[in-house]
């Protein structure tokens, strides 16, 4: 052990510093022991132990391995279906491998390629951000303020459509979707076609349906009072092809008679949810939860045939904005997007 003295005025001197010696206040030493001479002991650090600097256990982590993604063989459908993408119905066995049903490579059969890359059974398009894969045509645009499309603003004889950009092979499928109108002209509708992804038909009445090919579900603001428009509140499903040159409106398959016969305002400036289902060639319509047209046949409907989806809504000589949001299409199995 080493000793130091330190005396009364270098005690008094570190008291300013270490507040821990008790009764430095005044120049007093509080303690007799220190009158004359103050003494500390301090051990010598022992050099003959090494300090203990040793890193921390940074041992391997567990096996993190790559799953093993060596094909599965097969020789059926059955062989594959508890092994890829939880159950039978979402797996085959194509060239005696099993392969996910999903697989633009083999989409909905074994062989069936899909142009696009994608393969599935459903999309959507909440339209919060804009979304890849779409069409907007003609007056249409897409609004990140509202996180909607409009097919068109207040400006008077628009028609505006978006429409996802590959056709995909219609059977049977449900469609849903929310939509806004202000209480002008004209309206809007569903699409179902087959003139591309750009296509836009006529204003007006026509509500940019008029005039192509395929099928569409219209929801109408204004009474035309010709082609079967008989009020300015109704749904009514379509052929796209317009009821005569004169009047350009979709030829109606079947209408509603008033929806405010069933509490529905369809443009009185609220959201609104439509859903559609296809099945066995006829169409269903709900609105708000009640359904409306129930099973109206699509006359030339062929199942497999290729279809675009979309939307459109026109104005004319009175305007009206017209949005759409929260789009989902769903398919029983899986196809090309």
């Amino acid at each position: 052990m080493s000793r130091f003295a330190i005396d009364r005025l270098a005690l008094g001197s570190l008291c300013s510093t270490i507040i821990a010696i008790a009764g430095c206040g005044g120049g007093a030493l509080p303690s007799p022991a220190l009158d004359a001479a103050a003494s500390f002991d301090f051990a010598p650090l022992d050099r003959s132990v090494p300090l203990d600097l040793d890193e921390p256990d940074l041992a391997a982590p567990p096996d993190l391995a790559e799953p093993d993604l060596t094909p599965v063989a097969c020789a059926s459908d059955s062989d594959c279906g508890p092994l890829i993408d939880g159950g039978p119905v979402a797996a085959r066995c194509c060239g005696g491998y099993c392969v996910s049903a999903s697989d633009p490579a083999n989409c909905g059969a074994c062989g069936v390629v899909c142009g696009s890359g994608r393969c599935g059974s459903a999309l959507s398009a909440s339209m919060a951000t804009q979304p890849d894969n779409w069409s907007w045509n003609g007056d249409a645009f897409w609004d990140a303020l509202s996180g909607s499309t409009f097919l068109t603003d207040m400006s008077n004889w628009e028609a505006g459509t978006v429409v996802y950009q590959d056709p995909i092979a219609v059977d049977a499928f449900d469609v849903r979707f929310d939509f806004l109108m202000l209480g002008g002209a004209d309206g809007m509708g569903f699409l179902l076609e087959t003139d591309g992804p750009t296509a836009v038909g006529v204003a007006g009445g026509g509500l940019a349906m008029a005039k192509l090919h395929g099928y569409g579900v219209e929801l109408d603001e204004w009474n035309n009072d010709t082609c079967g428009d008989r009020d300015a509140n109704h749904a009514a499903v379509d052929r796209l092809s317009e009821c005569n040159a004169k009047d350009q409106l979709p030829t109606m398959l079947q209408a509603t008679d008033d929806l405010a016969g069933a509490g529905i305002h369809i443009a009185d400036g609220s959201w609104h949810t439509c859903a559609i289902h296809v099945a066995a060639g006829a169409a269903t319509v709900s609105l708000d939860g009640k359904t409306v047209l129930d099973a109206v046949p699509l006359p030339g409907l062929v199942d497999g045939t290729p279809y675009y989806f979309g939307f459109a809504g026109a104005t004319g000589g009175a305007g009206d904005i017209h949005q759409v949001k929260d789009v989902s299409i769903a398919f029983p199995t899986p196809r090309c997007l």
